[in-house]
């Protein structure tokens, strides 16, 4: 004579909680690398990187000067470095004055 396997009620439930569970980790695993190549594949694509770069500042070609923004805990001791500096006189290659301000 053959036994045959009846599921409990208790056990079809947790079979379908663990396929549930399985279902939506399978899902959430689809979605997150989908959304990872997408947002590659959007940066590899569209435009030039260097596009969205903030525009720096900009200086005459031959300028031998230098500007330097400093926080003002800082801009005591800069200064008095920058003023060491200027009395040097330093020149560049081509005999412009650097300034440092």
């Amino acid at each position: 004579m053959q036994r045959q396997h009846r599921m409990t009620a208790q056990q079809r439930r947790n079979l379908l909680i663990a396929l549930a569970a399985l279902v939506g980790s399978a899902l959430v695993c689809v979605s997150a690398a989908g959304g990872l190549f997408f947002w590659l594949g959007q940066r590899a694509f569209t435009g030039d990187p260097l596009d969205n770069l903030a525009v720096g500042p900009t200086w005459a070609v031959d300028s031998a000067e230098l500007t330097v923004a400093v926080s003002p805990v800082m801009a005591p001791v800069l200064s008095q470095l920058a003023d060491t500096f200027n009395r040097q006189n330093q020149r560049t290659a081509d005999g412009q004055i650097m300034v440092v301000r």
